[in-house]
């Protein structure tokens, strides 16, 4: 329930901005630049990132998937809807084009983690890593075009752009609290925390 409920609310977010974004861009001025836009939108996308973490754990454990490499259909379809966009974006709005929206991260995620299904505390460290790097990579001035990676010209625009430093990060992070929160993907309690763990008594 705590999953649907946050997956829920990251859609909702997530939808929100593009909506005004939309507006913005295609009817009439609407002023975001402004901090708690810039928050919101990451909020939003953080949430949605660190679940498709999460929800790669539980499905494994649900599907009691012995091969991990079976993903890899999911993974591909992913990536492919993730190129459709890609391919019309740069025929119908080639100075926005999206090379590296959520559906590509999301896609790329999910084939580099199939190694770390069994390795939570990897995926962990691998994700402070990764978002601390991507951290460092947002901070003017950026060079090189290489847009999957976080390192890109200043000048770049797009309609949508999540490269893999930082939220590869998250998502990584979202694999390592799902084998913590959920053991052998089966919550320990209503919220899914672990009976007598110490996260219950900070709640």
């Amino acid at each position: 329930l705590e999953i649907d409920a946050l997956r829920g609310g990251g859609i909702l977010m997530m939808l929100t901005y593009p909506t005004l974004f939309d507006w913005n861009f295609f009817v009439s001025a609407f002023e975001l630049n402004t901090p708690f836009w810039f928050w919101f939108a990451r909020m939003g996308a953080s949430i949605f990132i660190f679940l498709a973490g999460v929800s790669m754990v539980l499905h494994a454990h649900r599907k009691q998937i012995k091969n991990p490499f079976s993903l890899l259909p999911r993974a591909l379809f992913i990536l492919g809807l993730g190129m459709v966009i890609t391919l019309f974006t740069y025929f119908a709005f080639p100075a926005y084009t999206i090379w590296f929206g959520i559906l590509h991260l999301i896609g790329i995620a999910l084939l580099v983690s199939i190694p770390l299904l069994s390795r939570p505390r990897l995926a962990g460290v691998l994700g402070v890593l990764v978002l601390g790097v991507g951290i460092l990579l947002s901070i003017p001035p950026s060079f090189g075009l290489i847009p999957w990676s976080g390192i890109f010209p200043v000048e770049m625009n797009s309609f949508d752009y999540f490269p893999l430093f930082p939220w590869l990060g998250v998502f990584w992070l979202g694999m390592c609290a799902a084998h913590e929160v959920y053991p052998n993907g089966i919550p320990h309690s209503l919220l899914g925390w672990k009976a007598g763990s110490e996260w219950v008594h900070t709640l």
